[in-house]
């Protein structure tokens, strides 16, 4: 049997791997910009809303209720009915994500002109297998977050990183003497290759954790082709097939149904930023490398942040749903609030350095026209982590219909916003990063307040979120000096590493001299390296 993870362990673990691979993305994209141009990468990154409105539709909500469901069977000692809900999700997805990556290959070119451009077609052709692949990826993920297993969940996630960026450069290489569209569509390659080799992963790991009363028996007799029976049904041990099946959908279709929402609203986005861009004035190439701006650079850095969230949510979902399937009601609080304490921790410091070197930042991709929209964009790099962990937390506690209609209406919102501030003169692309943080911020408050109702207790802003600000501004403070004095090195490379190697020090220097991060705290955020930090800190100032 694969040994369970810790919430702090697993959640470390599915942040460094989230951290490796946002790290290889962004150093892999510059290479990408420099060889397709922002108006290239902007004709790939208007495909990523299509393809993922096709994906999140054949998905749905399935991954989340089989996430619920087995974390529950497992804490009630009944694994015949986990592997029962894991064959049930597995294939209802790889049907309907089938049709969906079909319909996808076949409606290419007039979701294209829905677009705006006609030249993202190639580039959907080249993402429609993968609607299918990432699909069977998640349902493995899901299965294995709900076991507490996250580990090979985080592997699967650098494997897949690895495909991803040997087969995106490999194929923009070989397809850009082609023309810029197929060097694009070469790039969109690669998410294919990357779900090949993560799903051939999973279905290694899982052959070898799957409990043993999920597995085929054949029946003794003389060799040749029997039928495969599964072992008898013990009374109790098994759910009706209707019953699981109708507990799925009612956790299922919340999400579901905001999966079938929110990507048409991106698509329906991307559609009206490119036409208010064009209304504007702006020409059609222009208007391609402006969002290729937004969402292959600047979108790209402000969401780094999100690695910890992501990682933080994956591990917390099944704990709190344990905590609270228990009644431990204070245990579950305990652990939302933790998530939410390390999000900030990390969150705070990361707005404010975007805003410090946002210039060394977008100059690494050649752009450094875009440092503007990565100063306003800045604070989506605390806000967007605390709404994953939040909505995660929700999930974890049952409640996953709220934060999927929270960001629907905002989202809504947002889409009429950007039809309308593309259109303004002198606002553009800025109007479009307005307002994202605007939807970040309405839909973490509108969680916050859902999860403080569940709970029963109120989040502790004071340590969450005050005692870790004044520590966050002055390291941007001592950053900021730096680089106006010139105490870095040369070259917009140097300075991002001199921020990278002094930020993180200050910071937590900060923090321990000014009593934001207690000794008990720092136990607590790194549960499982606390023998090894109390050799290596024998004296803790308070």
């Amino acid at each position: 049997m694969a040994r369970k993870d810790s919430l702090a362990w697993g959640a470390a673990v599915l942040t460094v791997a989230g951290l490796l691979i946002r790290l290889s993305g962004m150093v892999y994209k510059v290479p990408l910009v420099r060889w397709l141009g922002a108006e290239g990468l902007g004709l790939y990154q208007m495909a990523l809303p299509a393809f993922g409105a096709f994906y999140r539709v054949s998905v749905g909500g399935i991954p989340t209720a089989l996430s619920n469901l087995v974390s529950e069977y497992e804490t009630a000692g009944r694994p015949e009915v986990v592997e029962q809900a894991f064959r049930l999700a597995m294939g209802w997805t790889a049907a309907v994500s089938l049709a969906g990556a079909v319909l996808l290959l076949a409606a290419g070119e007039a979701v294209a002109r829905l677009l705006g451009e006609p030249r993202v077609s190639p580039v959907l052709a080249a993402l429609a297998p993968a609607v299918y692949l990432f699909a069977l990826q998640q349902v493995y993920g899901a299965y294995l977050q709900g076991r507490q297993l996250i580990t090979p969940w985080a592997v699967a996630n650098l494997v897949e990183q690895a495909g991803r960026i040997a087969g995106a450069l490999a194929g923009a290489w070989l397809l850009r003497p082609h023309g810029l569209v197929w060097g694009a569509a070469g790039a969109a390659l690669g998410a294919v290759i990357a779900a090949v080799v993560s799903d051939l992963y999973l279905v290694l790991v899982y052959r070898r954790v799957r409990y043993p009363a999920g597995r085929p028996r054949r029946p003794s007799g003389p060799p040749g082709w029997r039928r495969v029976e599964w072992p008898a049904r013990q009374q109790g041990a098994w759910e009706p097939s209707w019953r699981l099946a109708g507990r799925m959908w009612r956790l299922a279709w919340p999400v579901t149904l905001g999966a079938m929402i929110l990507p048409l609203l991106n698509f329906l986005d991307v559609a009206l930023i490119q036409r208010g861009l064009l209304y504007a004035g702006f020409s059609r190439g222009e208007a391609t490398r402006l969002y290729g701006q937004l969402s292959g650079v600047v979108y790209t850095l402000v969401t780094m942040p999100n690695v910890l969230a992501l990682g933080l949510a994956g591990a917390l979902m099944p704990k709190v749903t344990a905590a609270w399937a228990g009644g431990r009601r204070d245990l579950a609080a305990r652990r939302c609030f933790l998530g939410l304490r390390a999000t900030a921790l990390v969150g705070l410091p990361a707005a404010v350095l975007f805003m410090v070197l946002a210039g060394p930042a977008t100059a690494i991709f050649g752009v450094p026209e875009a440092a503007p929209l990565l100063v306003a964009a800045a604070p989506v790099s605390l806000l967007s982590p605390l709404m994953l962990v939040v909505a995660g937390a929700l999930q974890g506690l049952g409640r996953t219909g709220e934060p999927v209609r929270h960001l629907t209406v905002a989202t809504v919102a947002k889409v009429l916003a950007d039809g309308l501030v593309t259109r303004l003169p002198g606002i553009g692309i800025r109007g479009v990063v307005a307002t994202s943080v605007l939807l970040h911020g309405l839909v973490l408050l509108a969680n916050l307040r859902t999860l403080e109702r569940v709970l029963g207790h109120r989040v502790p802003w004071s340590r969450v979120l005050a005692a870790p600000l004044p520590a966050a501004v002055a390291t941007g403070a001592v950053l900021a000096g730096m680089v106006a004095t010139g105490w870095t090195l040369s070259g917009p490379w140097g300075t991002l590493a001199t921020g990278l190697v002094v930020a993180p020090p200050v910071y937590l220097g900060l923090l321990i001299a000014g009593r934001a991060l207690t000794w008990a705290e720092l136990r607590e955020l790194a549960r499982p390296l606390t023998a090894r930090l109390e050799r290596l800190v024998p004296h803790w100032p308070w």
